[in-house]
């Protein structure tokens, strides 16, 4: 009893029992796709239900491997196996997932870089009891959203014990992170000797911090910008410290507070955190001139990227040898505070990188880690087929849109952004077209919005495709110099068809011809049929991926 093509199939416990069982198995059916990497794959083996195999555990490693050259054409994990008995005998049915599953075992609060004034709160009960920290959401100033430190007016003022008023940043240590970097600007309601300001970098529980920096108020407002660096001595913070301070504070004299202009107003107020590299060691090379990132207000995605599979996926994912590509849209707020997993994370950069595209493919043989690469999307044909063994393309102008609206929270205020763009044919039909984006509480700004936004209409400027291709015989891999049986295509790569004319889709990138060339956007292959089904240019509708869909995203707290 074997599958008819020439594929086996092997399975390896995490006590390392590693046993073929592809004579067992009479139909196999595993994919791809992009973004993701190995997707699903099913099994039949013929065993007797009535005891569980050895080797059938949760999270064993099940291998498809080409019989012909030992390459590996599908890996990935064991889930819970679900077990048949009928006229075809008793019979196990294997349900594994690809590397990509990883992604979401591991959901945690991140932080990366956070605008919003509302992540700070009033601390120290010895400072001033009637001073407030106020979360201002458009000030007079510079019509910002402001985070105000003040001392009413009537406040007693006793000399001996100090009036002040503090608040803090408590995400950075509750989600375990270290700080690297602070900038503001700030402003007062009056000037004086006796007054200060200070940024301290504390660690939470632990009551010595550093001062980066201090400023008395017999000057004008200005701008304040620190990053971690031990070589600063006074002007910045040792490697550790998670806990930001500001303080505005009454250093001399008694009496009363006689006006109501003893306040402190903080406007582009930025935290970073210190990140790690992808071979899991935490960047700590602080100088300007060699390693200008932690001097940003923001973060780049390839940067992001890294911190997860040298922070979060170190046990799964080959770091090392990751293959990151750079990116260039600078993200200004990014955040998880109610915890996100980096499958999330990771769709939320796509977001704004929608040129971009990541896989999880077979694993290291050393470390039993799987590769990981963030890549564009190609733009040169790696695969050419035909349309003699079937096709279909619902492509449908219900996906065309001219106006988005983005829905995002902006530190601390829930916001709109409308982002336009010029189409032909709704122009000609006389109507616009208005989709609809929800960018969440984590990654939002008036930037990341508009960004999101108008990579979401240039998606959506033509009618997205859907093509579906069966290629049940071998065709022409570029890349590999050679013919390639079905099994063998990976989404992620494009594909030109000969006998069909694609409908132009705004996903086509440069060097496609919108006419006769798709993306792979997902694969699965069928040993029962000896054939493969591509998904072309976009997913195709269907019951087990917007199931799977629903299952990995996560349910996110809207403030």
């Amino acid at each position: 009893m074997t599958i008819p093509v020439p594929l086996t199939v092997a399975i390896k416990t995490s006590r390392g029992l590693y046993r073929h069982i592809g004579d067992e198995v009479d139909d196999l059916t595993f994919g791809s796709t992009s973004p993701g990497g190995y997707s699903e794959c099913t099994v039949s083996l013929h065993r007797p239900i009535a005891f569980t195999p050895g080797e059938v555990t949760p999270f064993a490693r099940l291998y498809v491997f080409d019989a012909r050259s030992g390459a590996t054409a599908w890996e990935g994990r064991l889930q819970d196996p679900g077990r048949t008995a009928g006229s075809d005998g008793e019979t196990y049915q294997l349900a594994a997932v690809g590397g990509s599953a990883h992604l979401s075992d591991d959901t945690r609060m991140l932080y990366y870089v956070d605008t919003d004034p509302s992540s700070w709160a009033k601390t120290d009960p010895g400072g001033t009891r009637s001073g407030t920290v106020t979360h201002v959401t458009d000030n007079n100033a510079t019509g910002d959203p402001a985070l105000v430190l003040h001392i009413p007016e009537g406040t007693g003022v006793d000399g001996a014990i100090p009036s002040r008023v503090v608040a803090a940043h408590r995400g950075i240590s509750a989600a375990g992170q270290k700080l690297a970097r602070v900038a503001f600007t700030y402003d007062m309601g009056l000037t004086s000797a006796n007054l200060t300001a200070s940024l301290y970098a504390g660690t939470y529980g632990v009551g010595a911090a550093d001062v980066p920096w201090s400023g008395t108020f017999n000057l004008a407002g200005g701008t304040v910008g620190r990053i971690v660096d031990p070589a600063a001595g006074s002007t910045s913070w040792t490697n550790g410290r998670n806990w930001p301070i500001i303080r505005f504070h009454y250093t001399a004299g008694a009496g009363s507070v006689n006006a109501d202009s003893w306040w402190l107003e903080i406007t582009d107020l930025v935290v970073r955190t210190m990140m790690y590299a992808k071979s899991g060691v935490e960047i700590t090379d602080y100088a300007v001139a060699t390693n200008p990132d932690y001097a940003n207000n923001w973060v780049y995605a390839h940067q992001v990227i890294a911190d997860l599979l040298g922070r979060v996926l170190t046990a799964t994912v080959d770091g090392d040898n990751a293959t990151i590509a750079t990116t260039t849209h600078q993200i200004d707020h990014l955040t998880y505070p109610d915890g996100a997993s980096p499958a999330k994370v990771l769709e939320d950069l796509i977001g704004f990188e929608q040129a971009y595209t990541y896989h999880l493919w077979e694993s290291n043989p050393a470390t039993g880690k799987f590769r990981f690469e963030w890549v564009p999307w190609p733009n040169t044909v790696r695969y050419e087929a035909d349309v003699v063994d079937g096709f279909s393309a619902p492509a449908s102008g219900n996906t065309i849109f001219d106006r988005v609206m983005v829905r995002y929270r902006n530190r601390g205020v829930t916001q709109r952004a409308i982002r336009t763009s010029s189409v032909q044919v709704l122009t000609d039909a006389g109507f616009d077209r208005t989709g609809f984006i929800d960018l969440g509480d984590e990654a939002s700004s008036s930037a990341n919005a508009n960004r999101a936004g108008d990579q979401w209409l240039t998606e959506h400027a033509n009618p997205v495709n859907a093509g579906r291709l069966i290629v049940a015989a071998p065709i022409v891999d570029y890349q590999l110099g050679r013919m390639v049986m079905p099994w063998e295509i990976r989404a992620g790569s494009l594909i030109r068809v000969r006998g069909v004319a694609a409908s132009p889709d705004s996903l086509n990138n440069a060097g496609r011809d919108g006419n006769t060339v798709f993306k792979v956007a997902a694969t699965s292959y069928s040993a029962s049929d000896a054939a493969a089904t591509l998904d072309l240019d976009s997913h195709a509708p269907s019951v087990a991926r917007a199931l799977a869909t629903l299952v990995r995203k996560p349910t996110v707290r809207r403030r």
